[in-house]
């Protein structure tokens, strides 16, 4: 049988993008950006390895500090891009994007499922659609467990909603202000991200921090 070799199937998948973009735009405009920023964020996934699931398990079980930073540095950046977004449809008297729910039960059973499925299937929803695009078909029954789990979840949320999601949530903005509710937690993950830098050399030899910074 013979094989591709690397260029010829980039440029054959490169082509592929470039044709199912075009027939994007002739049914909508709008799917082709979606279509793009979806290709070029998958890009950044892979490239990049991030994964929820990885950043805490290489925190308690190796010591590995590297990428949880990571995570801390994505939230960051996603916590300054978001809340420009909200700032401006606040201030030009728009609807403000993002759902908003108070804190409650339902907070806390759905982040133990959600911890307790990313240690089962090893990877959490991105990690596991990262490692199927790179051909580990054993987390594809992970994949049905998330559409599975999604629409369960989906179909129930209203029970939810009914009897623990009463409270009006709090929104920090309008407690604080804008400019102090952004500033405080950007600090509050600047200075997770410096301690986990001395929590990682704490546990190692200087010799050792060293190296394995090298290495991460």
């Amino acid at each position: 049988m013979k094989r591709f070799s690397q260029p010829k199937l980039a440029l054959a998948i490169g082509l592929a993008i470039l044709v199912f973009g075009i027939k994007l735009y002739f049914v909508q405009p709008k799917l082709v950006y979606l279509w793009l920023i979806g290709i070029a964020l998958g890009f950044v996934l892979y490239r990049s390895g991030i994964c929820f699931a990885a950043a805490y398990q290489n925190l308690f079980l190796f010591r590995n500090y590297s990428l949880a930073r990571a995570v801390i540095l994505m939230i960051i950046i996603s916590l300054a891009g978001i809340s420009l977004l909200q700032a401006h449809a606040h201030f030009h008297g728009q609807v403000i994007p993002g759902r908003f729910h108070s804190f409650g039960l339902h907070t806390v059973v759905g982040g133990f499922l959600f911890g307790l499925g990313m240690v089962l299937a090893g990877g959490c929803a991105a990690g596991s659609l990262q490692r199927i695009g790179e051909g580990f078909i054993i987390f594809i029954p992970v994949l049905i467990a998330v559409m599975v789990g999604s629409t369960f979840g989906a179909y129930h949320f209203s029970w939810w909603k009914r009897n623990f999601i009463t409270h009006q949530p709090v929104f920090l903005p309008d407690v604080f202000g804008w400019i102090n509710s952004i500033l405080a937690a950007i600090i509050i993950l600047t200075s997770i991200y410096f301690i986990t830098l001395i929590l990682e050399k704490k546990f190692f030899t200087a010799k050792e921090w060293q190296k394995w910074r090298k290495k991460s």
